[in-house]
């Protein structure tokens, strides 16, 4: 009994050891993703009054009905702000 109760205790520590290597591996590419998500959501404000430019030109163009309404491209708002 005794030495079922070490096993299960052994067996335990050895869980516990793979998932904080889990956790740290998931906080480093948590991380890495944010930092990408907002090297994407700044690149795209500053292009997003460009793109709308020409979208609503070739939508002119085209002959599109929507042209006359114009819609712009979505604004994309940080979650940290």
């Amino acid at each position: 009994m005794e030495e079922n109760i070490k096993l299960i205790l052994e067996s335990l520590k050895n869980i516990e050891s793979r998932l904080t290597v889990i956790e740290q591996t998931l906080n480093k590419n948590t991380t890495k993703m944010e930092s990408h998500i907002d090297f994407i959501e700044n690149t795209y404000n500053v292009v997003r009054t460009p793109l709308n430019y020409i979208k609503n030109k070739v939508e002119c163009i085209m002959g599109n009905s929507s042209a006359t309404k114009q819609k712009d491209l979505p604004q994309i708002k940080n979650n940290s702000d």
